[in-house]
């Protein structure tokens, strides 16, 4: 009995002299170190390839390309139903100013700077939804034509009855959107031209000089 006692007291002592040796003041495992890497042993760890590399780049190359063309696409499409939408905008207020004045104004041929005195001068929003059309064309004086006219064709210098605005598509630069008095939307291949009384000119407008779409 009394080796037993002894055995287990000299045990406790080894154990709280490994317990000190192994733990810090504040409980802590001290002494140990982190695994060793296989790398840092010798061995050699199994990674990409130069050839993987570079099929992931190409394949990440092609994506981006796919999205960017997508993307382009998507932009051109809004800018044409920009533009449709804001010559329905003109279309719209157009009647309203007719109604108010019995006239679309003084006839002219210039979208960019018209004679004052017709609805493309007076309606603020008929002039804010031209320049969103032209800006959204390309925003170059190419890009949009206008046409006031009484029935003598545009240059008498009268009160309008017909009009009609046209502005060049962005999907495709040779077709235009043409919106006029007579509620026509459609798109033409035709440039804006003019019409003079007795003449018509590129198909825009008819011999007696009303404004129209081709």
């Amino acid at each position: 009995m009394h080796k037993i006692n002894m055995y287990l007291w000299g045990m406790a002592r080894y154990n709280r002299g490994m317990k000190k040796n192994l733990f810090s003041k504040n409980g802590f495992f001290k002494g140990a170190r982190p695994a060793c890497p296989e790398f840092c042993r010798g061995e050699l760890v199994e990674g990409f390839t130069l050839i993987e590399l570079l099929v992931v780049i190409v394949i990440i190359g092609v994506m981006t390309g796919v999205v960017l063309v997508a993307a382009s696409r998507t932009r051109i499409k809004a800018a044409d139903a920009e533009i449709m939408t804001n010559l329905a905008i003109i279309q719209s207020k157009a009647e309203l100013y007719y109604d108010k004045n019995n006239t679309f104004g003084i006839e002219t041929v210039n979208c960019d700077n018209p004679v004052t005195g017709n609805m493309l001068t007076d309606n603020i929003e008929i002039k804010m939804a031209l320049a969103a059309a032209k800006k959204a064309s390309g925003g170059q004086t190419t890009d949009v034509v206008c046409v006031l006219s009484d029935n003598k064709g545009p240059g008498t210098n009268g009160l309008s009855k017909t009009w009609a605005v046209s502005v060049k598509l962005k999907s495709d630069p040779t077709k235009w959107w043409c919106v006029d008095w007579k509620n026509v939307a459609s798109t033409t291949s035709l440039s804006a031209a003019t019409s003079t009384s007795g003449t018509d000119t590129n198909g825009w407008g008819d011999p007696t000089g009303i404004a129209k779409c081709p």
